[in-house]
């Protein structure tokens, strides 16, 4: 009898157990595939990509680019994934939010703000990342996390409303003109399919983007902000820093390890495709900026320094 209330029990604190999320927020072309890649090194956490772009992936659907046929990081086309479709298979359909409305954004900024639940919105990523935990089990048996680097702040509130969710924020911010000068190379467009954007818009977008994400973080206790620039030029002590905050185990060679693991990353930047050789600061942007542009996007950088 005792023994069969304790299996009660037991699998009660189970069912009520949440799903653990370490999630990237921060702009785009902020350094995230590079985070997201070293932080899946560890085996207690499983990268997922992009999970905001699931629906996308599954459906086909061109976003933003020329062409659909996605592909997943480990080289296989996201449908023909072996991996996702084992998680698939264990899904109804589902919805995950990834274009929101002109009023959901309102409700959005408006909740993030004044600190109230205005846009009550919510999705099936709890199901999603539940399915994904199952089937990563069989790859990574001490997997404690998943990895979610969709990085909109928008997620970021839908997934800090999500009851059977605990998240981790993780706050990544790179330079204003870094990231404006990313979105308006001409190879942008030539290799990628994808619109220039203008320079000056951009710093306007990274600034709300940063902005809504420190405020939404403000007061949780396990948030990290992260600078990429000093991530860059102290990848070792970052490394030791995320293994002391999650209680993991990124190797010590974690370039190395990197390049061993097989990862199923929707979406993110080329480099899940590539050999990852060293991790160095790169400045080459700055010498591409006129005086003007350097001078308007200084001030920038100075709102999240701390």
């Amino acid at each position: 009898m005792i023994f069969s209330i304790l299996l009660l029990v037991n699998f009660m604190s189970v069912k009520k157990s949440k799903t653990k999320i370490i999630y990237i927020a921060g702009t785009g072309h902020c350094g995230s595939t590079l985070i997201d890649l070293i932080m899946g090194a560890a085996p207690e956490v499983f990268t997922t990509g992009e999970c905001s772009f699931y629906n996308i992936y599954t459906d086909n659907v061109i976003y933003n680019k020329t062409v659909s046929n996605y592909k997943c990081t480990c080289g296989k086309r996201f449908l023909k994934c072996e991996f996702w479709r084992n998680v698939r298979a264990k899904l109804p359909k589902i919805k995950i939010k990834k274009v929101y409305s002109v009023s959901q954004n309102i409700k959005i900024a408006l909740s993030i703000l004044l600190n109230k639940d205005f846009a009550k919105l919510q999705d099936q990523s709890d199901v999603l990342f539940e399915k994904i935990f199952l089937e990563a089990s069989s790859r990574k048996p001490k997997i404690n996390f998943i990895l979610d680097s969709s990085k909109d702040p928008r997620r970021l509130f839908v997934l800090l409303h999500n009851p059977k969710l605990e998240i981790y924020p993780v706050f990544l911010i790179r330079e204003a003109a870094a990231v404006a000068n990313s979105y308006n190379k001409k190879n942008r467009v030539t290799e990628h399919g994808l619109k220039r954007k203008n320079y000056f818009v951009t710093l306007i977008k990274w600034l709300l983007i940063n902005f809504f994400i420190n405020r939404l973080i403000k007061n949780n206790s396990k948030t990290i902000k992260i600078h990429y620039n000093n991530f860059c030029l102290d990848p070792v002590g970052h490394v030791h820093n995320f293994n002391h905050n999650f209680n993991i185990n990124i190797p010590p060679d974690f370039v190395k390890a990197v390049n061993q693991e097989i990862n199923h990353n929707i979406d993110g930047s080329y480099i899940r495709f590539r050999k990852l050789d060293k991790i160095m600061y790169d400045n080459h942007w700055e010498t591409h900026l006129n005086p003007i542009k350097k001078l308007i996007s200084k001030p920038f950088n100075l709102l999240f320094k701390k």
